[in-house]
């Protein structure tokens, strides 16, 4: 009998999948993508000038 012990890859796969699945990613569409980035940019710089004011 033949096992594979997948661990960490099964782990990277489940979470590729749910950040697809949540529209966090878009792998094929770097438009999309773009998008997603400067949004996150964004609201992490927002974030953080309001915790130092």
């Amino acid at each position: 009998m033949i096992t594979h012990d997948y661990g960490f890859n099964m782990t990277l796969i489940q979470s590729s999948v749910l950040v697809i699945a949540k529209g966090f990613y878009h792998p094929h569409e770097l438009s999309e993508q773009l998008q997603v980035d400067l949004t996150i940019a964004n609201t992490a710089t927002n974030l953080a000038e309001k915790t130092t004011s």
